[in-house]
């Protein structure tokens, strides 16, 4: 029997890729490489972004719960017991669903047995264009009678008088609403005797002024727009000439909050 001989090399077939081969193996490899990092970006976006807006969430409605503690305070008294006037910072150039943006400023008199105190919201204009920083003043009143210095208090009120509540503000409005539910005007903007019948109501829609002396309203709606902390710092950086055109074109950063907040001392 002979002895079955190796093949040569030279007749064997070497395995492995061709060049065409490994080109499609890096292409595909390329397009799963591309589509892992697009993904995980987006998710690090969204992430950034579920962080921002807990922080505003957090900050705007710890706000609205501190103002709607206090106006559920709000008193009766022969003096002006809530008064709400136009802030003159300039409010950025955006609508909202039922109107555009405004800023307001109010002050009323909260009653606790038989203590008066005067307690204010009002906005600075520190921020720059179209954004407010919204300052919280309250004082202690020994009477009723002593208490119809809340008003001009209030418009003196400044510096160390003044407690940061909230910064970045580009809206900032309260609507006044009698027990029924209408507000205190008629759409022909007269004074809608029959929901305030009190003497003593004063009101200006033109102006969004409202005086309420020896009543108060049945419910307060409150609303108010934050911008972004993020956003906030960038528009800080631009010039006042350019940040109200910045900030109506980033209507996705500012969020809206709004509540209905009920008067205790209101006649039911």
């Amino acid at each position: 029997m002979k002895p079955t001989l190796p093949t040569p090399n030279r007749f064997r077939r070497e395995g492995g890729l061709t060049l065409i081969e490994i080109l499609v193996s890096s292409a595909l490899l390329l397009v799963i490489t591309l589509g892992l990092t697009a993904m995980f970006n987006q998710t690090q976006r969204a992430f950034q972004t579920g962080l921002r807006n807990a922080d505003v969430y957090e900050g705007s409605r710890a706000t609205m719960d501190l103002i709607s503690r206090d106006m559920e305070q709000l008193g009766r008294s022969s003096t002006t017991n809530l008064h709400i006037v136009t802030n003159g910072c300039l409010p950025i150039a955006q609508m909202l669903p039922d109107g555009s943006t405004r800023m307001h400023q109010f002050c009323f008199l909260a009653q606790i047995n038989n203590r008066w105190t005067g307690i204010g919201y009002k906005l600075t204009n520190s921020n720059g264009v179209g954004m407010s920083g919204l300052m919280r003043f309250a004082t202690n009143y020994s009477s009723s009678l002593e208490a119809g210095n809340l008003v001009r208090d209030f418009d003196l009120a400044w510096g160390e008088q003044l407690r940061p509540v909230c910064d970045g503000v580009v809206h900032f409005r309260v609507i006044p609403f009698s027990t029924n539910g209408y507000p205190p005007y008629d759409l022909a903007g007269l004074v809608n005797i029959s929901s305030f019948p009190q003497p003593g109501t004063f009101v200006d829609p033109a102006t969004n002024y409202f005086d309420f002396a020896n009543c108060v309203p049945g419910y307060v709606q409150l609303e108010m727009a934050v911008l972004e902390p993020q956003t906030l710092e960038q528009v800080k950086g631009l010039p006042s000439t350019s940040q109200l055109s910045y900030l109506a074109s980033h209507v996705n950063r500012v969020h809206v909050f709004r509540q209905q907040i009920p008067i205790r001392a209101a006649q039911r």
